[in-house]
């Protein structure tokens, strides 16, 4: 269980009520680091002790905190631990770092307790604690990864018990004997892990396209689409909004010649939740749905494929691709809760490698919403949800759709080995002009922040100590914020 919350105002004054005996792994080969880090943690107030390799298992009231030789932690370490694992039960802690390197301090903001990111690469750098009792007597403490001691927790809990269960601190508490070799390793085991698959989990693809007057595109896109494995591409479901152009019109009539294309007409005001709706409804296959803009040119060869392979990993329901603007600067890496009261793009305009922030454009992750530009969806949660909210017909339906997901149990995925370039709001452009369309988007937004403006204030799956109105992760959140710029690629 938790432990009561410390009184006082302040970690200074805190008497921290939880009982930590700390693991340093790799000081036997660096004895210097080593006493480093064993004197730090003996300027910690409170119950705290270190383990030897050679000390009996703590007993289970107690946390084990994972170190390595040349660590330090801070002196409200302990304060911080407690104040997160006071309330419900609580079993793994993980927490932001720090790096110090030439009289300069580089904050490592890590994206909250992820378990679809560890599963790919280990973002924790094995500094973790864990309840004792999840530590088998036999583990070799000096030895075993800490990441991978949370892996086998995970094995064993469910989605929901692993939000509950696993509170993450965002505050940089410990500085780390890290540097940019350590992030390479772990960025490199990301890029190893997301290889094509030969088999796919699911049935192939329910793939619904709305469209309007954009000729040359849906015609590029649909060709595309069909000449994919029959694994992969079950159907297409094109839904025609207000069509007039010609060389469009003549489009829809040459692709409607294959079978496995189905047009639908919907000559009605503009509302991409039910088009979309629709589009789902006239579907005749039992697989997932795939929502695509017409504006998207894919870029990776197996961009499909990679999308549909996570549909085979426990409780995700949507997953969303790595998006890029026509001059390869990013457009979506996934959504974050909190930018301009709304969400935002993690990364919006970062031209990659060089400006990625730790594994964030490389490694799959969960997040808490998807753009719905391009969005495959399991069939089965999408049909619970009654859909798209069409009183959100022009925009932020796909973050609603999201939170609905999430709160309903089911993860999120961000998969960035999936590339495609998005031309972004071709085809409502002109709409945008219009003073009704205004007045009906003020009305969208009144809708959404009332149902859930308490959950658009805090993300947990994004670092908090970025500030949330930079979507590019270059500013720190408070006064005199800087940029982590350690841990780009342009510092390797």
């Amino acid at each position: 269980m938790g432990v009561p919350r410390p009184s006082g105002d302040s970690h200074e004054d805190a008497s921290p009520d939880v009982a930590l005996s700390f693991v340093i792994q790799g000081g036997s080969e660096r004895a210097q680091a080593l006493a480093i880090t064993r004197a730090a943690i003996s300027r910690l107030r409170g119950d705290i002790e270190i383990l030897s390799d050679s000390a009996p298992p703590p007993s289970a009231d107690r946390w084990v905190v994972f170190l390595r030789a040349g660590d330090i932690p801070c002196e409200r370490f302990p304060h911080e631990l407690a104040q997160i694992t006071c309330f419900g039960i609580a079993e793994v802690v993980s927490f932001d770092l720090f790096h110090c390197k030439s009289g300069r301090v580089f904050p490592v903001l890590l994206p909250g307790a992820n378990p679809s990111l560890l599963r790919a690469t280990d973002y924790l750098f094995d500094r973790v604690a864990l309840r004792s009792w999840l530590i088998s007597p036999e583990v070799d403490r000096s030895r075993v990864r800490a990441h991978e001691l949370v892996l086998a927790w995970l094995k064993g809990t469910s989605t929901l018990q692993a939000r509950g269960r696993w509170r993450h601190v965002g505050q940089p508490i410990l500085q780390a004997a890290i540097d940019v070799g350590d992030v390479e390793k772990r960025r490199e085991v990301a890029l190893a892990s997301g290889r094509t698959p030969s088999a796919l989990p699911c049935e192939a693809a329910s793939i619904v396209v709305c469209t309007r007057d954009k000729g040359h595109l849906t015609r590029q896109l649909v060709r595309g689409l069909l000449a994919r494995p029959a694994d992969e591409v079950a159907e297409v479901v094109i839904v025609s909004n207000g069509t007039t152009n010609p060389y469009a019109l003549a489009t829809l009539e040459n692709l409607s010649q294959d079978p496995r294309v189905k047009i639908l007409r919907r000559d009605t005001p503009f509302n991409f939740s039910r088009l979309c709706n629709e589009g789902a409804r006239a579907t005749g296959a039992a697989g997932p749905l795939l929502f695509l803009n017409d504006d998207i040119a894919p870029v990776s060869e197996d961009w499909l494929r990679r999308l549909l392979a996570r549909l085979g990993e426990p409780d995700v329901a949507a997953v969303g691709p790595l998006l890029l603007y026509p001059d390869e600067r990013v457009q979506h890496a996934g959504m974050y809760l909190g930018f301009q009261g709304i969400a935002g793009h993690v990364l919006r305009g970062a031209q990659l490698p060089q400006e990625d922030y730790l594994f964030t454009a490389v490694a799959p992750r969960e997040v808490s919403c998807l753009t719905g530009a391009v969005l495959l969806v399991r069939r089965e949660a999408f049909e619970a949800l009654n859909g798209f909210d069409e009183q959100l017909g022009t925009y932020l339906q796909d973050v609603d759709l999201g939170l609905r997901l999430r709160r309903s149990g089911w993860i999120n995925l961000f998969e960035p080995a999936s590339v495609l370039i998005h031309m972004e709001s071709t085809s409502i452009r002109t709409l945008r002009t219009s003073s009704g369309f205004s007045r009906q988007r003020d009305a969208e937004y009144r809708r959404f922040v009332e149902r859930w403006g308490s959950a658009l204030v805090n993300d947990p799956l994004h670092p908090s100590g970025f500030d949330i109105q930079d979507e590019s992760l270059h500013r720190l959140a408070g006064a005199g914020g800087f940029r982590p710029e350690m841990f780009r690629d342009a510092d390797v």
